[in-house]
């Protein structure tokens, strides 16, 4: 009788500290974060540069700066939609800013079309930071012109 209370006293103990652990992050981390841009016009330009989705650092005006990486994409017309997904890896840790850009051949020079959180507007500051790496399996969609004239910086 003594070794049936013993085994439920630790059974008991057991159960206890097992209800006390802290659920798992439903956002594993991971190494990459994918999303799709769609594209409000259709004004591509075809030459002179290319599309690319670019990672700014996290300043208090990050879209001033150069981005610390710019990653081409391959723009697709699918019954009038313009569109592409992309697909980040292999940056470190630590916070981001999401843009989609014209980068020009001539100087490297990146030319702001649309930003995470903001997509097209010209005067929305409350950009979506990127948290990296933490968001393994979570679509980022942006809004962005092809046209840059209606660039925004």
């Amino acid at each position: 009788m003594k070794i049936i209370v013993f085994a439920l006293l630790v059974l008991l103990i057991v159960t206890s500290f097992s209800s006390c652990s802290t659920p798992s992050d439903p956002n594993p981390p991971g190494d990459s974060f994918a999303g799709i841009v769609t594209f409000t016009d259709s004004n591509l330009i075809r030459t002179g540069g290319y599309y690319a989705v670019s990672i700014y650092k996290d300043t208090a005006n990050p879209f001033t700066t150069y981005p610390l990486r710019n990653d081409s994409i391959t723009i697709t017309i699918v019954n009038h939609s313009t569109s592409s997904t992309y697909e980040i890896s292999g940056i470190g840790t630590g916070n981001y800013f999401v843009g989609v850009t014209w980068v020009r051949s001539s100087d490297g020079k990146p030319i702001l079309l649309g930003i995470l959180g903001c997509d097209t507007s010209r005067t929305c500051t409350n950009y979506t930071k990127l948290i990296f790496p933490n968001f393994e399996g979570v679509s980022r969609n942006i809004l962005s012109w092809t046209d840059t004239l209606k660039r925004l910086n």
